[in-house]
């Protein structure tokens, strides 16, 4: 910036110390080199804002990539379960999706799910029948009506509840640590960590707790209590 600046006034000074210049030449050298240097101003403070905007959306870019990149990844698992595709893949691609799918909820769905859907998809009276849905949602919840045949891919079943179950965002973490803020100012913020997260838990799932029978439960743990012996 600064050899652009000096340039233009280097350039004025060195007229205006000429012999054969005028008051004319001098007020037109002075503005022309004025007018450049405010051209160059404005072109810098446009230049400053577009890199500060840029700057800005590569943060924020950046972020919601890092927030949904998790979100992403799922999605691009279970998509070929969505009906439209699931009926137009071929058995062995169906088997190598359906595997890796198996291989990252082990917990949840056994080395059967592949070997289920793949009869599933191969049986043209069903195949028939994705053909309509929409969604993976419809395809649940066209199982569900079907016991009999649920209870012949309950793998597939689980999956796909699996699937529509997992959190679309962040917000009940996020809901979590508000109550957990509400608990700790109600009642002391020095209490252990245990009873903290205990009670945080019946704030959450204030609804469920409300249905407890308060007298059982006190019931159960005096028992509890009666039953530990005094060393």
């Amino acid at each position: 910036m600064q050899p652009k600046i000096l340039s233009q006034l280097n350039l004025v000074s060195k007229l205006l110390q000429s012999k054969n210049v005028d008051l004319l030449k001098a007020t037109d050298n002075l503005k022309n080199a004025k007018t450049n240097l405010e051209k160059f101003r404005n072109g810098y403070e446009n230049a400053k804002a577009n890199a500060l905007n840029i700057a800005i959306m590569d943060v924020v870019c950046c972020q919601l990539h890092n927030r949904f990149v998790g979100m992403n990844e799922v999605c691009n698992l279970f998509n070929f379960m969505s009906p439209s595709v699931l009926i137009s893949l071929l058995e062995k691609d169906i088997m190598e999706y359906s595997q890796k799918i198996q291989l990252r909820y082990s917990n949840d769905l056994s080395a059967e799910f592949p070997l289920q859907l793949v009869m599933l998809v191969s049986m043209t009276t069903i195949k028939e029948e994705l053909a309509k849905l929409n969604s993976i949602k419809e395809f649940l919840e066209f199982l569900i009506k079907q016991p009999l045949l649920t209870s012949s891919v309950p793998e597939v079943a689980t999956a796909l509840i699996l699937f529509l179950t997992l959190p679309v965002t962040s917000a009940n973490a996020e809901r979590s640590f508000s109550k957990l803020k509400l608990v700790k100012n109600y009642l002391r913020s020095t209490q252990e960590q245990e009873r903290l997260s205990d009670l945080a838990i019946l704030a959450i799932e204030a609804k469920e707790a409300e249905k407890m029978d308060i007298k059982e439960l006190i019931k159960t743990f005096s028992e509890l209590r009666a039953r530990k012996k005094n060393f």
